[in-house]
């Protein structure tokens, strides 16, 4: 019997490691249907932000234009500091159009990662799950589509973090900072597979 013993302990280790979860949690339970991640649904605001980009060594800095027409489409747009449209893409909840972009950024990785960062930061959905944290001041929600699940973490009404992942694997995380009104008041927006990450503040002139 106990020649099967290191079969049985390598198959608890693989098991443990194809389900890793998100950090400090231990497991989870089925709640009510909530929604996740309510901000940017004010379909008659234009918000802008202050943003600093790098894509690998490209480094790109402007302002951040965003809009949201209906739940399920948003239009973002970047402009240099002189004016230049450097990037102009409207993303569906399942999908992304691209209407310009310089050469700098054309390129379709860039552009996939980029369109799923802004999807996962403005897009709300619903959740079933609720994910049990050893941090009590945070609640935290989980959404699984397929092979991924995205993380929400909320600190009372506040959303902290959205961490995105694939196939057990963190592939993007986003982080708020929460301000007086209903938009954050900086996001910074880190992918963990990919040369990329996204530093926005918010500026006075939101419409």
């Amino acid at each position: 019997m106990n020649r099967f013993l290191p079969i049985s302990v390598f198959l608890l280790i693989f098991s443990a490691c194809a389900t890793s979860k998100y950090p400090n949690t231990t497991g989870g339970k089925a709640i009510q249907e909530i929604e996740v991640n309510s901000l940017f649904l004010d379909t008659g605001t234009v918000v802008s932000y202050r943003a600093n980009i790098e894509i690998g060594k490209e480094q790109l800095s402007g302002t951040l234009v965003m809009r949201t027409f209906n739940a399920d489409l948003r239009r973002f747009a970047l402009l240099s500091d002189l004016g230049q449209t450097l990037i102009d893409i409207s993303i569906f909840k399942d999908y992304h159009v691209l209407n310009s972009v310089i050469p700098a950024m054309d390129k379709k990785i860039v552009i996939k990662e980029v369109a799923s960062l802004f999807r996962t930061m403005t897009q709300p959905y619903v959740s079933t799950k609720e994910v049990i944290s050893s941090n009590q001041d945070l609640r935290i929600y989980e959404i699984e589509r397929g092979a991924n699940r995205t993380f929400y973490s909320y600190s009372s009404i506040d959303l902290k973090e959205i961490a995105h992942y694939g196939k057990h694997k963190e592939r993007f995380k986003i982080s708020f900072e929460s301000s007086d009104n209903q938009y954050p008041s900086s996001i910074f927006l880190l992918h963990s597979r990919f040369p990329l990450r996204i530093s926005l503040k918010q500026q006075n002139d939101n419409l």
